[in-house]
């Protein structure tokens, strides 16, 4: 959680991106990724895969019906 605080304390563009992933996906994100452009982009890519999953499973469901 320090780690978190301090790599996104400043930074007003992907911390509220990074705010949204689960706790695993940020741990993954912070190890291995050294610079802020880095983690934009994994932090930008895990969240637009996320919403896909979700519009996919929801219209899955409603064809159903």
């Amino acid at each position: 959680m320090k780690q978190f605080y301090e790599t996104y304390k400043d930074d007003e563009i992907v911390a509220p991106l990074a705010r949204q992933l689960n706790w695993t996906n940020n741990v993954l994100i912070l190890s291995r990724s050294k610079f802020n452009e880095e983690r934009e982009f994994y932090i930008k890519i895990t969240n637009k895969e996320f919403i896909m999953k979700i519009c996919f499973l929801f219209n899955e469901k409603m064809l159903r019906f």
